[in-house]
């Protein structure tokens, strides 16, 4: 059961490797530069056979027109003999091979032609390939100049957002100054109050005491 769990993680660990290598754009470009490498080693091989199948025939062509040329040769030495029939032989004997030489040379024609084409296919890959290459390096400083410019994107969206954060907080801060403001306005507003009750308390309570001291002045001149 371990060892299960360890060879699911062991995999896991693989996809999520591979995931993040293609998630690379360097390692894209890479990748689709070596598929295009292994494409070209395909026509290169393809280009090879036909090269070879090529200089069979030409080979083949080769032989049978110098096997001709023996077989005239040979009916030119029996005419100068003064052998005509000898020389007659020779001549269908040479003839005999006019419709394999025929033969021989279409197909050398159409092997010839194949070839052509072929090396062309190679020779555009080839340019395309050396064009790529050159194009890869470009392409990574601007993959890598592209991921730099997201991440100042993302840290600027961050700052943002941190801005709206940090403003909420100061309009918080701002309002809990105006309510502590305005409490502590109400408390002295009724501490004034307070004040102003206990200066009216001492000064009617002075008048009280002088209301009394008259009103004893005034039972003492009566005689009561």
């Amino acid at each position: 059961r371990n060892k299960m769990a360890k060879l699911t993680d062991i995999f896991r660990s693989n996809v999520n490797a591979l995931m993040k290598k293609f998630e690379n754009p360097s390692y894209l470009v890479d990748l689709k530069l070596d598929d295009a490498k292994e494409e070209i080693k395909k026509v290169q091989q393809e280009l090879g056979n036909i090269k070879a199948e090529e200089m069979a025939v030409q080979r083949k062509v080769d032989s049978i027109k110098e096997q001709m040329a023996e077989y005239e040769n040979l009916a030119q030495m029996a005419v100068e003999k003064g052998n005509d029939e000898d020389a007659l032989k020779f001549i269908r004997k040479k003839n005999e091979f006019l419709q394999e030489l025929e033969n021989a040379e279409k197909l050398y024609e159409t092997s010839k032609k194949n070839s052509k084409a072929i090396e062309n296919i190679y020779n555009q890959l080839e340019e395309k390939i050396k064009s790529m290459a050159s194009d890869a390096s470009v392409i990574k400083s601007q993959m890598s100049i592209a991921k730099a410019q997201e991440k100042i994107n993302d840290i600027t969206s961050m700052a943002k957002n941190s801005n709206s954060v940090i403003s909420e907080f100061d309009n918080l801060k701002n309002e809990a100054q105006k309510r502590l403001d305005a409490a502590n306005a109400i408390a002295n507003l009724d501490k004034g109050e307070d004040e102003i009750e206990e200066l009216k308390d001492k000064y009617e309570n002075k008048n009280t005491q002088r209301d009394m001291e008259e009103l004893e002045q005034l039972k003492a001149k009566l005689g009561k």
